[in-house]
């Protein structure tokens, strides 16, 4: 009489999608690694040593907020076969560089002034905006260089469209 033992060590197969990158706006995002096989049979173990994990650990789906090394270990339960993958996950904090050139003054023979902001990539990449709250801008509010014909404070928010960090800087307009 033979026996012939068949053995069951199919290795699962982790697949995931990259993860977003952590920014100024999104400060939260997921790794997902629900298309891993075609088995309900997983038990999935993230870890990490360098990041932090806000959900539960033991699902095809964590939240994150932290930059750093995550591992997902999946094991398939029918036979114990592990698959193994490091995901990393990155962060963009780059704030936008501002400068504020110093203002002219108001006078009889200025009665109006251009403010002068440089080092702003004016490229699609970046929104500028002034506001004032006791002054008066009269336009290119969303420029780097708005005509003003008021005394006051003027403050300049220059967003990271990529990354939604914010850089704010303030200049006082002076009469004479």
């Amino acid at each position: 009489v033979s026996v012939t033992v068949l053995g069951d060590f199919d290795q699962p197969t982790i697949s995931f999608i990259t993860p977003d990158t952590l920014n100024c706006k999104d400060t939260l995002i997921s790794i997902n690694a629900s298309n891993s096989g075609s088995s309900v049979d997983f038990n999935y173990e993230w870890n990490t040593i360098s990041g932090n994990i806000l959900s539960t650990s033991n699902l095809s789906t964590i939240e994150v907020n932290e930059e750093g090394l995550y591992q997902l270990i999946l094991t398939e339960n029918s036979n114990g076969c592990k698959d193994t993958v490091d995901i990393e996950v990155a962060m963009n904090l780059d704030l936008p560089t501002v400068n504020i050139q110093m203002p002219s003054i108001l006078n009889c023979q200025n009665d109006s002034i251009q403010l002068d902001a440089t080092g702003i990539d004016l490229g699609n990449g970046f929104s500028i905006n002034w506001n004032t709250a006791d002054g008066n801008i009269l336009s290119n509010a969303n420029s780097s260089s708005p005509f003003v014909d008021e005394s006051g404070t003027y403050w300049l928010s220059v967003e990271n469209l990529e990354n939604g960090c914010v850089d704010s800087l303030s200049t006082f307009v002076a009469i004479d």
